[in-house]
């Protein structure tokens, strides 16, 4: 049994329960708006309010805690900036459904606590604020866990927990798992460890539950934050180390193909809840809810996403330095050489090609927390 790198699991569960139990504001995450309110409303809109297509009682219910804002430069006539209004009263969620997907156990239990204890059942009260972080830091353990089960295919268990140690402590996924854990990113995080641990497993055995996985990983990845549909490179190129390994593969397509095949609908069906609520929201499967934000990818700030102190990646997380200098050596494990070299630089040109390049919140470029998975 390799206690030490496990035992940084327990360390790292320690810490993010303390500082998040010490931390004074996290009631404000969800109830002062913002990304973290849009990747949530789904849930009390649905199951509580009943008012998915307008969005009028759970922006009430929100703004009733007396935290939230109203944002004065929108046109939107409920005053906030998360939803797209398309007329005849109609609201479209400007934010993907898959984090709210990943909180429905936890929104449940909040829900059952909050009937049980008298606290108000709006979606709003202190157990539903207390569960939807708590599901953050839930998820973040369990990715780490098995980020910990495939470095252990690779190092020893000292050297995974220093991994270990550098990726959970010394990032900004801290940040984005303890204060402002309703974000994407954590899952994120969690998910491309999953997908990770599903890749190295599939290829090694062959068994239909890892290509389930990734393909579940991957769909959910996708669902979460659209542009992450770079993730399937990582399970596509994994271990093509030469030409023959590149013919192997072909093989293995028609060897498996029904393993393939269920792995691309599972994929398929993670969007399916998304596609779902466009149609019967716009009338169109497809729907860009971010209205005059996009990306420019003829003019990315990839040098100032990366290095500027205007919230650039390394200039606030210098140790991934490290991770950077690492892939020059990852000739030793040449079955990682092809998605690291593809998806980084694919990611980070994504990333820095939004017209917000500096992402605003979160020291440290939160766009990147995904990659360490990765990177470890």
């Amino acid at each position: 049994m390799k206690f030490l790198s496990l035992n940084v699991i327990v360390l790292t569960a320690c810490i993010y329960l303390f500082a998040f139990y010490q931390f004074e504001r996290w009631h404000v995450a969800i109830l002062g708006g913002g990304d973290t309110w849009g990747y949530y409303v789904y849930l009390p809109a649905i199951f509580i309010h009943q008012d998915l297509a307008n969005l009028e009682n759970s922006v009430s219910v929100r703004n009733s805690y007396g935290v939230s804002y109203v944002n004065t430069a929108t046109k939107n006539p409920l005053g906030i900036h998360e939803a797209q209004y398309i007329g005849d009263g109609k609201q479209v969620i400007k934010y993907t459904m898959g984090v709210a997907i990943l909180n429905v156990p936890f929104f449940c239990i909040a829900h059952l606590l909050a009937i049980m204890t008298n606290y108000p059942a709006d979606g709003y009260s202190l157990p539903y604020i207390v569960l939807i972080h708590l599901s953050s830091i839930f998820y973040v353990l369990l990715g780490l866990y098995f980020l910990r089960k495939v470095l252990l295919n690779f190092f020893s268990d000292k050297i995974t927990a220093i991994s270990l140690l550098v990726v959970a402590l010394s990032t900004n996924l801290y940040y984005f798992s303890v204060y402002n854990s309703p974000m994407s990113h954590a899952y994120l995080f969690s998910l491309y460890c999953l997908l990770l641990y599903g890749t190295v497993q599939w290829y090694a055995l062959y068994r239909l539950r890892y290509a389930l996985l990734v393909g579940l990983t991957a769909g959910m990845i996708t669902l979460i934050r659209p542009v992450e549909l770079i993730c399937i490179v990582i399970p596509l190129l994994y271990g093509l180390t030469s030409w023959g390994a590149v013919k192997q593969r072909l093989l293995d397509f028609k060897t498996h193909y029904l393993a393939y095949s269920l792995a691309a609908l599972v994929f398929v069906l993670a969007g399916l809840p998304q596609f779902l609520y466009w149609k019967w929201i716009s009338g169109g499967f497809l729907f860009y809810s971010y209205g005059n934000e996009s990306f420019n990818f003829t003019d990315p700030h990839i040098y100032s996403g990366l290095f500027s102190f205007k919230n650039g990646w390394l200039a606030y997380t210098p140790v991934m330095i490290f991770a950077l200098l690492g892939c020059l050596f990852l000739l030793k494990h040449r079955k990682f050489l092809l998605p690291i070299y593809v998806f980084l630089p694919l990611h980070v040109y994504i990333a820095y090609s939004w017209w917000c390049w500096y992402y605003i919140n979160g020291f440290g470029s939160r766009p990147m927390v995904e990659t360490y998975a990765l990177l470890a």
